[in-house]
């Protein structure tokens, strides 16, 4: 038992997230559920070292997966949590959950570029690499949002640059843009879109990011650094717009 939001989490709310996400097959695993050490340091990483802002705040995570993240930054004080997931299996289960515990969680069933309105805090946690648009993403997110919360893995790349890697997508890296460019036969981009009703099925750009990268781009968008940090193997940014 790590701390009192991380126990009323296992103890209130894993089960019912678990059994609705996946199933009644995931049930024996579900009962069996506990805070791991790996948890607790995504924890510590993700909310605990910025619940300035996330407590008190309006947050929209998006690419939520099960929600359990979203379920935890609203144990952990944000005043309301907007969930943005495509994939339905987990739309569904994250909304039932919600349901039946009455939770102030909006669940939207749709894409990064889904959310309108003003925020205080946008959590885009190891998403980024999925959106190919994602400096004039990050532009659009100022107009609303006063921070933005950035997770991505570190990789053995020079700091200020970006590698892109083509992908299958096997229900990995949650498929999150369902029109995005593909690569040719010969490997220059091109115009070309996939469409598919299945998030899950097809090919996508993988995009890995040096360690100055995002760095370098709120320097570009007029952005300051809040926080920014490496632990666990991520790196982590915390941007303030205005």
């Amino acid at each position: 038992m790590y701390n009192d939001v991380l126990t009323k989490f296992q103890k209130d709310y894993s089960y019912d997230l678990i059994t609705e996400c996946f199933g009644i097959e995931s049930k024996l695993y579900a009962e069996d559920f506990i805070i791991t050490k790996s948890i607790y340091n995504k924890y510590i990483d993700i909310i605990e070292t910025n619940i300035d802002i996330i407590k008190g705040k309006t947050v929209i995570d998006v690419g939520a997966g099960s929600g359990m993240w979203s379920i935890l930054m609203l144990l952990s004080g944000a005043t309301n949590v907007i969930a943005v997931e495509p994939r339905d299996y987990l739309y569904n289960g994250l909304r039932n959950t919600v349901e039946k515990h009455n939770l102030n969680i909006k669940c939207i069933k749709g894409f990064h570029n889904d959310i309108e309105g003003k925020y205080d805090t946008v959590i885009l946690s190891g998403i980024l690499g999925l959106i190919p648009e994602r400096v004039e993403y990050l532009e659009t997110l100022g107009n609303h949002g006063q921070y933005i919360f950035i997770r991505n893995a570190v990789h053995n790349i020079s700091e200020n640059c970006v590698e892109v890697n083509l992908r299958h997508n096997n229900n990995y890296m949650q498929g999150y843009n369902l029109k995005q460019p593909v690569l040719n036969d010969l490997g220059y981009q091109t115009t070309t879109t996939l469409q598919t009703k299945d998030a899950r099925i097809g090919q996508y750009l993988k995009h890995k990011f040096g360690t100055n990268y995002f760095y370098s781009i709120s320097q570009y968008l007029g952005y300051s650094i809040h926080r920014r940090y490496i632990a666990n193997g991520n790196q982590y940014y915390v941007l303030k717009t205005i």
